[in-house]
């Protein structure tokens, strides 16, 4: 259950020898200042000379647009670094960075969102509450009772249920990202390896050996992960199939539900394995999208228009979302729904027992910086 994030700008990287730079900085000298250009433009044959160059660079700078195969270099963005991942079009940029996580299990239900400030605003489950004296906080997680908090330093911090140690996470440092299942939490360090502590019972927490990864999920009792290669590798319960990505590839994100997982590839379609009684890995016919969410019997996405699709379970109305426009970010829970908008206030449907759909007064939600 992993809601990610899209940030709207393309980074384009040319590659080397294109002089970019030259041409950069001989624009920068034309339009410096009114009176540099001026003084310039007295040279007539210069800035002919000038025009000209520029004219020819910039043909030389895209010999294969017509290229309908062309790729493009993306900057994958996972907390506080960026790896270059060569992907075909549509490209779109991903972070791990959540700012709105909903979550819950059986008798709890949460919703928790971070405020472009740092800060952290919460409802239902009552530890939600402890939440408040956050600071600092650049993305955040919730599993069935817990809640976590990665710092603008690499450090982590949580709340909640401490049964199966899955808050024991105050030594955890040079974190990218973070994300709970339901019972265990997991980290993603700025190596690329895997930390991981909680409820073990499926060896979900097996991860030490887990080399050069670029994005991490979590569900029940499963943690998914992309490398490098945007291949993924799974551990956990695989009662339902739901660790069997192996031959998954060209992926730009992945999302844990209760007992199926999702992929998210390159060309805007989506991956699922797993538990299928609630058609919750109905997912073949969506395309254009940008972000995927996992909760228990349910599956959302999000589409680049900012229009969001649902299927599975909706008990609760929980997949009512055909009317949702200008969303930015997504994340499904146990049995509800939540939405961010572009002008940072929160939408939300589904079970609201425990006031979990109680964000209608959220305001500045988002990423901070």
């Amino acid at each position: 259950m992993e809601g990610h994030r899209f940030n709207g700008g393309l980074p384009f990287y040319m590659e080397p020898g294109h002089n970019v730079g030259i041409l950069c900085h001989l624009s920068s000298i034309v339009c410096r200042s009114t009176t540099n250009r001026m003084a310039f433009m007295k040279n007539e044959w210069s800035y002919k000379i000038l025009l000209t160059l520029c004219l020819a660079g910039i043909i030389c700078l895209f010999p294969s647009c017509s290229n309908q195969d062309i790729t493009r270099r993306t900057s994958v963005y996972s907390q506080q670094s960026f790896t270059n991942q060569t992907v075909k079009e549509p490209v779109h940029v991903f972070t791990h960075q959540q700012a709105i996580c909903a979550r819950g299990y059986h008798n709890v239900g949460l919703t928790i969102g971070l405020h472009r400030n740092g800060t952290v605003s919460g409802v239902g489950f009552h530890y939600v509450s402890e939440t408040a004296s956050w600071r600092d906080i650049i993305s955040l997680s919730a599993g069935g009772g817990h809640i976590v908090g990665l710092k603008a330093n690499g450090t982590a911090i949580a709340v909640g249920y401490n049964e199966n140690n899955q808050t024991n996470i105050t030594t955890w440092k040079d974190l990218m990202a973070i994300t709970c299942g339901v019972v265990h939490t997991v980290g993603l360090k700025q190596d690329g390896t895997v930390i991981a502590t909680g409820w073990n019972h499926y060896q979900q927490c097996n991860t030490s050996e887990w080399k050069d990864i670029t994005f991490i999920a979590a569900g029940y009792a499963q943690t998914v992960a992309i490398n490098k290669d945007g291949k993924s590798i799974a551990t956990g319960d695989n009662q339902y199939g739901q660790c069997n990505v192996d031959n998954w590839h060209d992926l730009v994100a992945v999302s844990a539900g209760f007992y199926h997982t999702l992929g998210l590839k390159s060309d805007g379609t989506v991956l699922a394995t797993g538990d299928n009684d609630a058609q919750q890995c109905e997912t073949d016919s969506w395309t254009d999208i940008i972000s995927i969410s996992g909760g228990s019997l349910h599956t959302v996405g999000l589409k680049a228009d900012g229009t969001v699709v649902a299927v599975g379970n909706n008990d609760y109305g929980q997949c009512n979302v055909s009317e949702w426009n200008e969303i930015i970010a997504i994340s499904a829970g146990y049995d509800q729904t939540i939405g961010l908008k572009q002008d940072g206030t929160v939408v939300a449907v589904g079970n609201n027992q425990f006031n979990q759909c109680d964000v209608e007064n959220w305001r500045d939600i988002g990423i901070p910086g």
